[in-house]
C-alpha cells in the first residue's frame, strides 16, 4: 500500500496502520489477522491493536473463533461513519463553545462598563515632574 491510497483515509481519522489494515480487508471477503498483516505489510504485534481499531470504528467486523476473521465495511460505509464521527465531534465542539460564549459574556460585558478609579492617578517619580 502507497501513501496516496491510505492518505484519503488518513485525513479522514485512521492511523497510517488503520488505513492499510482496511485497505487490506477491502480485498478480501475475509481475512485473519496474520493475512491482514501480511497484505498491509504491518507488523503482527501490533496488527490485533489495529484490526480492534476498525472494529471500535465501526468500519470492519469481526467474526469471534479461532482464528478470528475480520471483514471490511463496504467503502461507502465506511467512509460514511468516519464522517459521522467527524460531525459528531464538530456538534459537541459546538455546544462546548456556545457554552462557553454564555459563561463568558456576562463577565466581558461588566468588563466594558468598568472604570477602575486607580486608572486616573498618575504617579510622579521625579521632582521636576511636579512642577509641570
Amino acid at each position: 500500500m502507497n501513501d496516496a491510497d491510505t492518505s484519503p483515509l488518513v485525513n479522514l481519522g485512521l492511523t497510517g496502520y488503520e488505513a492499510s489494515a482496511y485497505l487490506a480487508l477491502t480485498r478480501r471477503g475475509r481475512a485473519t489477522g496474520a493475512e491482514v498483516a501480511r497484505l498491509a505489510s504491518l507488523p503482527r504485534q501490533r496488527i490485533y491493536d489495529v484490526l480492534d481499531g476498525l472494529v471500535a470504528r465501526g468500519i470492519a467486523s469481526v467474526e469471534p473463533g479461532r482464528p478470528a476473521r475480520y471483514t471490511a465495511l463496504s467503502p461507502d460505509e465506511a467512509v460514511g461513519a468516519l464522517i459521522a464521527a467527524h460531525r459528531s465531534q464538530l456538534e459537541r465542539l459546538e455546544r462546548e463553545a456556545a457554552d462557553a460564549v454564555a459563561r463568558l459574556t456576562p463577565a466581558f460585558r461588566a468588563g466594558r462598563d468598568e472604570n477602575d478609579p486607580l486608572n486616573y492617578i498618575e504617579i510622579l517619580r521625579e521632582p521636576a515632574a511636579i512642577g509641570k
